[in-house]
């Protein structure tokens, strides 16, 4: 994402008359963004984009109640992934270990310890 100042930068340069491509050089960006921007005459609007819903959408509340009883230890990604696997999502564990690495990083981490599932096996260890 380009800031203000470059667009403003990028028109400035434009009035002393330099080209495209030395714009684009002196500014760090594609030729073809300078000419976009150039052609609109205006900054950019961004609109935050609306964030899609996952399969692990429905278990995401679930998730994070079992993290928040299960503070401050950790509960592994897997140790989720099984309960969770029970009650209909298909396994695979990328989804619940981003979504437990993204909680992780909000609530400054935890304990690592053995825990168990409802099957009673020992899970030891945590993310990361």
């Amino acid at each position: 994402m380009i800031t203000n100042e470059v667009y403003v930068e990028i028109e400035v340069l434009r009035k002393h008359g330099f080209s495209l491509r030395k714009i684009a050089a002196q500014v760090g960006c594609a030729v073809n963004t300078v000419r976009r921007h150039l052609a609109v005459g205006q900054t950019p609007k961004y609109v935050r984009r609306k964030q899609r819903e996952t399969k692990l959408t429905p278990f995401e509340t679930y998730l994070r109640e079992r993290q928040k009883a299960a503070y401050p230890h950790w509960i592994p990604a897997t140790v989720l992934q099984r309960e969770i696997a029970a009650q209909g999502l298909p396994r695979r564990d990328e989804p619940v270990a981003c979504l437990l690495a993204r909680a992780k990083a909000v609530t400054g981490g935890g304990s690592r310890g053995t825990f168990r599932d409802d099957t009673g096996r020992a899970n030891a260890g945590g993310l990361g």
